[in-house]
């Protein structure tokens, strides 16, 4: 059992925690626990959401558990902890959850990486923004920026009510038998579907969509009802719906009509590159996977006289943090409302062009920038859909196929940047998505630009 020891209190790590996405909470519950093979853990009740943390070690069995507790008393927030030789649980918590992978171990390689992907996932709130908790020697060791230098046991040495949150946050035998399951609080829940899977790292949303289908066959044939089974068909349509919704969220997040002007107009801002003691480096607008909010960023360099306080007077920014060894600091700006939103693009961009990536390429050579081009189809979805057998080639085939040029292009100097601005904000190139641009100013600028135009 990997466990966290605080004073006379046992906390266990490394739970698989779970939304619970219908109103059949007691039974999604001993589903997931015969799944699992996974009997003991903490259900928890965050507005009107409700989650679940398994663990099939019997010896976690009366302890509590540390992510649970993080969640009751820090809020929204990452917690990096080390515990042991190069070994670190991190735990993730957005809306009052934990998210899945977000009570998790890892070596230090994995750490900067882990916390990254957990700061790419939208809040449920979108004004809020996640604190990274670390203390100073985990920052050096794994490169981390930390908010505040604190880790887990200068958490629980705050709590007031410890006596009453670790009743909330015990891990008892979850008995399989839906009758005898209870969420703490014994509140009563009814879950909204549109609050879904926003959170659930790594699963596509045409795969959520045939799930729920699938779940719902399982839930009805288990009371011996009459179930009009849901037909083949209706599964590759609601699939089918969901692969356009996946395709706009590229669009409406990634825009190169959009992300362009606004990194010109970051970059022109940025006017002085030393500040307070401070020398800009770079600029970034950079995505992670499924689908999160986008962000822009600046990187600094202390220059010896720099504080943190110089740095958050010095430059204006939506969000400052700064490494363990005081040397690097990072500004973050949110991006504003894309103005450019589409709904279908994939029948209105995708589906009636073709041949932009030779139009590409000319324009490219034209400007005299250094490009690659790399061209796939993609004809298949990743998972497979549940309720279709998988020798069915309708399982694995996408509705709506498209081919995929990744585009890298790279160039210097501000004129070189406005001129690919300019050609890749043409209406025609509006099916660009953007995946990372990064601006370097400490020798001159130079950028570099990852995409992807998509075709029929």
């Amino acid at each position: 059992m990997n466990s966290i020891t605080v004073g006379e209190h046992n906390f266990t790590i490394g739970l698989m925690w779970t939304r619970l996405s219908s109103e059949k909470t007691k039974q999604e519950v001993a589903a997931r626990i015969k799944d699992l093979d996974a009997p003991y853990g903490v259900m928890r009740k965050s507005f009107d959401r409700v989650h679940v943390g398994l663990t099939d070690d019997s010896e976690a069995d009366g302890t509590y558990s540390a992510a649970a507790l993080i969640a009751e008393v820090a809020g929204d927030c990452v917690l990096v902890q080390k515990i042991g030789d190069d070994r670190y649980w991190l735990c993730c918590v957005i809306g009052g959850e934990v998210i899945p992978n977000g009570d998790s171990l890892t070596n230090s390689d994995g750490v900067l990486s882990q916390v990254d992907e957990f700061l790419a996932v939208p809040s449920f709130d979108d004004e809020d923004v996640l604190n990274v908790f670390a203390n100073k020697d985990v920052c050096k060791e794994t490169g981390i920026q930390a908010n505040e230098f604190i880790d887990f046991e200068d958490i629980v040495s705050e709590v007031s009510d410890m006596k009453d949150k670790l009743n909330i946050v015990k891990i008892k035998k979850l008995n399989s038998n839906t009758k005898s399951i209870a969420i703490a609080g014994g509140v009563t829940v009814a879950l909204v579907a549109g609050l879904g899977a926003w959170w659930y790292i790594g699963e596509l949303e045409a795969q959520r969509q045939a799930e729920e289908y699938a779940q719902m066959l399982r839930d009805q044939q288990s009371k011996n009802k009459n179930v009009n089974v849901v037909s083949k068909e209706k599964i590759i349509q609601q699939a089918y719906f969901a692969e356009l919704e996946d395709i706009d969220k590229i669009f409406n997040q990634r825009s190169g009509m959009f992300i362009l002007p606004y990194f010109e107009d970051l970059i022109r801002r940025v006017d002085d590159t030393r500040k307070n003691g401070w020398k800009l480096l770079s600029i970034e607008f950079s995505t992670g996977k499924n689908f999160p909010e986008p962000i822009i960023k600046s990187t600094w360099q202390n220059d010896g006289n720099g504080t943190f306080q110089s740095f958050k007077g010095g430059v204006d920014a939506d969000r400052h943090t700064i490494d363990g060894t005081g040397r690097t600091a990072i500004a973050k700006y949110n991006l504003t409302q894309n103005p450019y939103i589409y709904k279908d693009h994939y029948n209105q961009f995708i589906k009636v062009v073709n041949g932009y990536r030779n139009q590409m390429i000319d324009e490219f050579l034209e400007l005299g920038l250094k490009f690659d081009v790399k061209t796939k189809r993609v004809t298949e979805r990743l998972t497979s859909l549940v309720g279709i057998p998988e020798t069915d080639p309708l399982s694995k085939n996408l509705s709506a196929p498209y081919t995929v040029n990744e585009i890298t292009v790279k160039g210097s100097g501000i004129e070189q940047l406005l001129a690919l601005k300019e050609l890749l904000t043409k209406e025609k190139f509006g099916n660009l998505a953007i995946n990372k641009i990064e601006a370097k100013v400490s020798k001159g600028l130079s950028w570099t630009l990852i995409g992807e135009v998509y075709e029929k």
